[in-house]
């Protein structure tokens, strides 16, 4: 490996992500003529290549020939580099005013009359001063430890050909032992969180390393890691894991030897991680975070009993909201409302169109009353951005942006957040460990309310908590399950519910629903299928493995999408005789069932008064805006995703 001693002219060119830049340096130490692009500049490839000005770097690595239009030259390949603290007073001044944060031209001079040309390697344990401030003292200190990180992230990106990213989980792992413990045996790279598939990328196993035991140990942990975010669980069973570690080491060690070395971790005489438990097998970080909730869980349980005149008294304070609003609440969200003002940790799940929304808006206007503070947050800015909306509550945010920041691409939850009241949308969406960031960062004497829909959007990161939650009965939860999009006679609410609860048993009517049968063999059916269909339909209908018989339930879907040109023209006539008679019998009903005193928000209905002035915008919005087809589409798209 050669060697170069340089400083920093100009950056050429860099990738996105950083991984691979050439910039042009000023040679200090000699190089090939053929090197030279002008003067003393040269050109170097490689990652994260340095771009510090004034300072003296030292690139490893070799000469590569290239050609440029027809002309020859050489180009430095740096494997890894080193950047060199400088020497001369000058120049130590000049870096710590340009380089260390809270360091002025005028503190910097100071340091420098104080320390000297030893200034950095004194300041690596500041001592006391009389005139200089600890705090600058200590910001050089932190500037130094943090220029010796940096090299040797770059020592085992270069040696190893590690990702910078995966450096920065084996200094975390293993701190100043890194180069011995991957020296010693480069599968140790698994107890940085790095898989087998990644290691063995850069490195072909010999034969005798195939049955190592470190390597089997990479393989478990790789198989564990893996099955954990397919599945979404935090633990494997045994049988699963034996399974996945003998495809993921490529069947190359038997399934005895992988059962020997589980035997290792049920026994704890390894390293912590991996924890077995009553025939799991567990990531140490999740175990540990499943612990933490568990205990955490425990402590805000309370049993709180209201008398008979406490529960009227608020139950007439929730409505007199409600009345404001002028909304009427089913007996559910009323329930949930409660809940929300007597228990530290509430729950407030329901399926699309159950008024979840409605619900938080009058939790709030109920804490607000009482002279409390709320944060409303969801896992995404989206999620967070539609409650904003829906409340017209301003005080919220993503849960990440609330709790902490990112470092080194690792979420650091370190914000406390000092607000009475924590309402969480889309809970369902939360892994075990960000769950675990919102109990310990969530004050213990404040109030928790988790909202969502545990059958509809799974958790990004492993772990189900939300579900688990509800499932475990022992928090009090509310389920709404009263539907207010659709009207009194859909059977679209019924039979989402039975899908949801894997029944296939539907029920049908003419109105909402249509049954396409398809019998025959494969090819039989293929043929029946070959219907060029929208791109809306086609996606989930692709995923769908269409068998000896298969029933697809499509909806009014059917006459929008599934029918020949002729057939369409003719039932959207029919469609549109049959939705001015749904339209007329829509508008007698209601003026016939609803007086002007009922406000009913659930179903967009005004006062009598305003029903006819608002007729186009409020009963149509009751029957196309809210596209009874789409919310067909979206059941089945399901179905098929499932499949």
């Amino acid at each position: 490996m050669q060697e170069v001693h340089c400083s920093f002219y100009k950056k050429i060119n860099e990738l996105d992500d950083g991984t691979y830049s050439i910039a042009r340096y000023h040679a200090i130490s000699e190089v090939p003529k053929l090197a030279l692009w002008k003067q003393d500049i040269f050109t170097v490839l490689g990652r994260d290549l340095p771009r510090q000005k004034n300072r003296e770097i030292i690139f490893y690595g070799e000469w590569k020939e290239n050609i440029y239009k027809k002309r020859k030259s050489l180009q430095f390949h740096a494997e890894r580099f080193k950047v060199l603290l400088p020497e001369t007073k000058e120049a130590i001044q000049e870096v710590l005013a340009d380089e260390v944060p809270g360091i002025g031209k005028k503190t910097a001079k100071a340091i420098v009359d104080a320390f000297g040309t030893d200034t950095f390697h004194v300041l690596k344990e500041p001592p006391k001063h009389e005139t200089i401030p600890r705090i600058k003292l200590m910001a050089v200190r932190n500037f130094i430890k943090a220029e010796e990180r940096k090299e040797r992230l770059c020592y085992l990106m270069g040696t190893y050909d590690l990702k910078k990213g995966q450096a920065r989980k084996v200094l975390k792992a293993f701190g100043e032992d890194a180069t011995e413990m991957l020296d010693a045996n480069i599968y140790n790279l698994y107890k940085a969180g790095i898989s087998l598939a990644d290691i063995e990328m850069n490195h072909e196993p010999s034969e005798e390393e195939k049955n190592d035991t470190i390597r089997i140990r990479c393989g478990i942990y790789s198989a564990i890691t893996r099955l954990c975010k397919n599945k979404g669980h935090t633990f494997i069973y045994e049988n699963d894991l034996i399974n996945e570690t003998y495809y993921i080491m490529h069947k190359s060690v038997p399934k005895a030897t992988i059962m020997f070395a589980l035997d290792y971790f049920k026994s704890q005489l390894v390293d912590e991680s991996i924890v077995y438990e009553d025939g799991k097998f567990f990531l140490q970080e999740y175990y540990d975070a499943e612990m933490l909730l568990n205990k955490m869980i425990r402590e805000r349980l309370g049993e709180k009993i209201l008398s008979e005149d406490e529960r009227a008294k608020m139950i007439e304070e929730i409505n007199d909201l409600a009345r404001e609003e002028k909304i009427l609440l089913a007996s559910q969200q009323q329930e949930a409302v409660i809940k929300s003002q007597i228990y530290n940790l509430s729950i407030l799940t329901g399926g699309p169109g159950t008024g979840k929304t409605l619900t938080i808006d009058i939790m709030i206007k109920c804490f607000l009353k009482r002279g409390k503070s709320v944060l409303l947050m969801a896992p995404t800015g989206c999620a967070t951005k539609r409650m904003i909306s829906a409340t017209h509550y301003e005080n919220g945010g993503t849960i990440h942006s609330k709790l902490g920041y990112f470092l080194d691409d690792e979420f650091v939850a370190n914000r406390m957040v000092n607000e009475d009241v924590v309402i969480v949308d889309e809970s369902s969406m939360i892994g075990c460990k960000l769950f675990r960031d919102i109990f310990t960062q969530v004050r213990p004497d404040a109030t928790l309310i988790f909202v969502g829909d545990k059958d509809q959007l799974q958790s990004i990161e492993p772990g189900q908590v939300f579900t688990d939650m509800i499932d475990s009965k022992v928090i009090p939860t509310t389920i709404l399950d009263h539907i207010f999009r659709q009207g009194q006679n859909s059977m679209i609410p019924i039979n989402a519910k039975l899908i949801n609860e894997g029944n296939p048993k539907m029920i049908w009517n003419e109105r909402d629903f249509q049954l396409i049968r398809i019998e025959g063999n494969d090819k039989m059916i293929e043929e029946e299928r070959n219907i060029e269909y929208t791109p809306e339909i086609q996606e989930p209908l692709e995923k769908c493995k269409l068998m000896n018989e298969t029933i697809i339930i499509l909806g009014l879907i059917y006459r929008d999408f599934l029918c020949s040109a002729d057939e369409k023209k003719r039932l959207q006539e029919k469609d549109a005789k049959e939705m001015q008679e749904v339209k007329k019998a829509l508008e007698e009903e209601l003026r016939q069932k609803y007086n002007p005193d009922d406000i009913f928000k659930n179903r967009n209905i005004q006062p009598e008064n305003k029903i006819q002035e608002n007729y186009e915008e409020k009963s149509i919005a009751v029957i196309q805006e809210e596209k009874w087809y789409q919310k067909i589409f979206s059941i089945i798209k399901n179905i098929f995703k499932r499949k």
